[in-house]
């Protein structure tokens, strides 16, 4: 606020909590169709009230994994309304951010938007005292369906490996761009038997991500002292 004049570049700040995977997919589908009536970006956290695995807009989740087994192991199942590929929600922190195109750090080119969020994340970790940089370029690696198993340009890597992902969709009246930043190793043993060719899937994503020792307290609170 300055002079009594709210600055539109502020951030809104909501906390949705914990809530199932359809509820905040949904919720982010809503922000896409309302950008244009956006009158200042948001940065939304979100909780997941049991395990999850979101996937794609444009993935088929049949060719990958078998739903039946994973419904049976306990996990909710969604598709995202932006892009990217399977992402595994079990100890991980989420939130989105929504951008108007008004806002000075809107960009039509959507790595610029990457570059935007994730060094703002990056800044974030590194006040924690983590020793974080930004891919320099994507990876051209055989498993593009598995988040975690595939680093792509201005993700946030620690000590080579990838520690989040994120997904983005632009219309012309902004971006939403939804992020996941992995808290813990994943369950393996468990993932392995929901994929089709899990053992070699596994694999390939243990080469290639890892996890962040931060609490989620502690990251919420450095998340919303960097983006507003």
């Amino acid at each position: 606020m300055k002079n009594g004049i709210q600055d539109l570049s502020e951030f809104e700040v909501i906390d949705d909590g914990l809530n199932s995977a359809f509820f905040h997919m949904e919720k982010d589908r809503e922000l896409i169709s309302e950008l244009e009536n956006l009158k200042r970006p948001l940065l939304r956290f979100y909780e997941w009230e049991k395990k999850a695995l979101t996937y794609g807009h444009f993935i088929d989740p049949h060719k990958y994994l078998k739903l039946e087994c994973a419904e049976k192991l306990g996990f909710d199942i969604a598709r995202r309304p932006t892009g990217g590929g399977i992402l595994f929600h079990v100890q991980d922190f989420t939130f989105t951010v929504a951008i108007p195109c008004h806002h000075p750090n809107f960009s039509k080119n959507v790595l610029e938007n990457y570059h935007f969020v994730n060094s703002t994340v990056l800044r974030a970790i590194e006040e924690i005292g983590n020793f974080c940089h930004l891919a320099e370029k994507r990876e051209t690696l055989p498993l593009r369906e598995f988040c975690m198993a595939t680093p792509t340009q201005y993700d946030l890597l620690l000590h080579g490996y990838k520690i989040g992902g994120a997904a983005q969709r632009m219309t012309r009246f902004g971006f939403v761009h939804q992020a996941s930043i992995f808290l813990s190793q994943a369950p393996w043993d468990i993932l392995v038997e929901l994929l089709y060719d899990g053992k070699n899937a596994i694999e390939t994503m243990k080469k290639v991500s890892s996890h962040i020792h931060i609490s989620r307290d502690e990251l919420k609170k450095k998340l919303i002292l960097e983006f507003t």
